[in-house]
């Protein structure tokens, strides 16, 4: 059966290479698909680029929103029986969709993953192997495999190097407002699925010559995008603990990135009181893992912990032992 496959493309201020992304998609071998240009509000020639194709995709419009906002506008008028992102600057092999969808129906699989190469100045600069990390796994163990090795980042998170079955988004959508918005999503989507495969080929260029790539490929270090980075480490620890997996090694690291964030806010204060109670809340909930951090970390884990609780809090008459508490000294 001849299956339509939802190609969504979020556009922002990449009129240099929005052509070539959508020429890679119009020039695929399996013709039964159709593509969502998503223009969320770009102030170059972006916009009027996707209107001139507005005979082979579905094109929209929208006031800046950023990434996730117009990833979801694609899936909310998709109609296709699989969906896959295409990042605007960069393109696709003209076989990807072919390739993905034949792995797809003779595995039944919920989602394909694919291989990618990066590329800068137009010359391949490193191609990534799937093949490779996943060859000590059998076909079987391939889902509980790559769970664990996402929770671990040893498995690329990215949307974009994935063909998925439609209905594996039916009630998610993607974080608005959030950085990082990738790895809220996988963790989700791989949650719900029953069968991988995956092609070893790279069928997918990720462009590295845009410093201002839509899915922020260089993230600012500000306190917010520092938040986004705990919730999903946060994201990362409610899913080990589904699957009966060690998180101490996450919870060490997402301590690391509560308290760098706590730090940065001072400069910045981009949090609200209620984001920087939440670290605070979590910092303290999760001190049995505290004396695993260096020394340096340590005090600050403790100042940050007086200055929102304040001595009294700690008890006065036993200053000396609750230090040693949450220090584990």
């Amino acid at each position: 059966m001849n299956k339509l496959v939802s190609i969504i493309v979020p556009v922002y201020n990449v009129e240099k290479y929005l052509e070539r992304c959508i020429e890679s998609l119009l020039n695929q071998t399996y013709k039964n698909i159709e593509i969502l240009l998503i223009d969320d509000g770009s102030t170059d020639c972006s916009g009027a680029i996707c209107d001139k194709y507005s005979k082979q995709a579905r094109v929209f419009h929208q006031a800046n929103r950023g990434v996730s906002a117009a990833r979801n506008i694609g899936l909310k008028y998709m109609q296709g029986d699989f969906v896959c992102f295409v990042d605007p600057d960069d393109y696709i092999s003209p076989y990807l969709i072919e390739k993905a969808m034949d792995s797809a129906i003779k595995h039944n699989a919920d989602i394909v993953i694919f291989d990618y190469s990066c590329i800068k100045d137009g010359k391949v600069i490193k191609e990534h192997n799937i093949q490779a990390i996943l060859g000590r796994f059998t076909e079987e163990e391939y889902l509980e495999g790559i769970k664990h090795m996402l929770l671990f980042n040893e498995f690329p998170n990215y949307v974009w190097n994935k063909m998925y079955k439609a209905d594996i988004w039916k009630e998610i959508s993607f974080p608005e407002g959030y950085t990082y918005e990738d790895v809220f999503m996988s963790y989700s989507i791989i949650e719900k699925a029953n069968i991988l495969s995956f092609i070893p080929d790279p069928l997918y260029f990720y462009n590295q010559d845009n410093p201002l790539s839509i899915t922020g490929k260089i993230q600012s270090l500000n306190s917010l995008n520092r938040y986004c980075a705990v919730k999903a480490l946060q994201k990362k620890i409610d899913i080990a603990n589904k699957l009966g997996i060690d998180v101490e090694k996450i919870a060490v690291t997402c301590l690391k990135e509560i308290i760098e964030t706590i730090y940065i806010d001072y400069g910045d204060l981009r949090l609200t009181e209620a984001q920087r109670g939440n670290l605070h809340s979590y910092l303290v909930a999760q001190k049995s893992y505290v004396s695993l951090l260096n020394f340096k970390t340590r005090i600050l884990a403790w100042l940050f912990y007086i200055e929102k609780n304040g001595l009294n809090d700690m008890g006065n008459m036993n200053i000396k032992g609750n230090i040693q508490n949450i220090l584990q000294v």
